[in-house]
């Protein structure tokens, strides 16, 4: 029987990524793969979509169900909060568009999404979710969004 793909997404100007496997129950999803997409601040959009996308497409292909963090941030703008007054809308805006496209994608190639709040991830990742993270002894050098999207996707394995 074929064991389940879930592919974890981090979206962003620096947008995670990481594509697991599932195992026998009781044991770790085997990582197949994981990485970081970075573009640069002064870049335009459609060259930054082009390059996460295309680097995301082969990815996206294998996954059963993909579960991306979505950002948590629009509802605190439109709040009279002041945390939502002193946001970076611009930057908001871009990281909206980045999960938009990817959203996109995923839609296209038939993928299930299941869509994690950006403050469930932050808030998960020092807790049990860095205690599940040193299970992994070989990740090394990872990157955060990288090791974001492994949490992501662990959240949808058994």
């Amino acid at each position: 029987m074929r064991k389940m793909i879930v592919l974890g997404l981090d979206p962003g100007v620096k947008t995670g990524y990481a594509l697991l496997r599932e195992t026998e129950r009781g044991r770790l999803p085997e990582i197949l793969q994981h990485g970081t997409v970075s573009t640069e601040a002064g870049d335009e959009l459609a060259p930054r979509l082009k390059l996460i996308l295309d680097t995301i497409d082969p990815l996206v292909r294998q996954a059963d169900v993909a579960v991306i963090e979505v950002p948590a941030n629009i509802t605190y703008a439109r709040s009279s909060h002041a945390f939502g007054k002193a946001l970076n809308l611009a930057s908001m805006n871009l990281n909206n568009r980045i999960t938009g496209a990817i959203m996109g994608q995923l839609s296209l190639h038939g993928v299930k999404v299941v869509e994690r709040v950006s403050t469930w991830n932050h808030q998960n990742k020092a807790g049990k979710g860095a205690q599940v993270l040193a299970l992994y002894r070989d990740l090394g050098r990872t990157s955060e969004h990288a090791r974001d999207a492994i949490l992501l996707a662990l959240t949808y394995t058994k």
